[in-house]
């Protein structure tokens, strides 16, 4: 019952636990909508393993978890990955976490950390 996200360039997201409403307002907010759905992987579980190799290195600790470095399968670059608990998240931080994946998926901007994906397990 965990999530986790993938960020280049040193940070790392978030995403919820209930079904997204919200994604059609994230898609409609971004000049690439195909983009923000390709990039949320709801139910698969081994996916974030088959796209990325978590090394082990922590790079940081926040409230919310650890960050770690992993490294892309088919491209080799870095990338940090939060793995976060949706049984530890209250219905109101669910309700903020949700809004902010759906604003960070829908930003494309040289100075904001890119989330490169989100992965929902069940």
């Amino acid at each position: 019952e965990a999530f986790s996200s993938v960020s280049s360039h040193g940070s790392a997201d978030y995403l919820s636990g209930e079904p997204w409403i919200e994604l059609e307002e994230a898609r409609a907010l971004s000049s690439n909508p195909a983009s923000v759905t390709s990039r949320y992987h709801r139910g698969e579980v081994s996916g974030l393993a088959d796209v990325y190799l978590r090394t082990g290195t922590v790079l940081g600790q926040g409230m919310s978890g650890e960050v770690v470095l992993a490294r892309g399968r088919h491209d080799g670059q870095k990338y940090a990955v939060k793995v976060l608990s949706k049984c530890s998240a209250k219905a109101n931080g669910l309700k903020t976490l949700k809004r902010e994946v759906e604003i960070h998926l829908s930003v494309d901007h040289p100075g904001i950390a890119r989330l490169c994906d989100v992965y929902e397990c069940p």
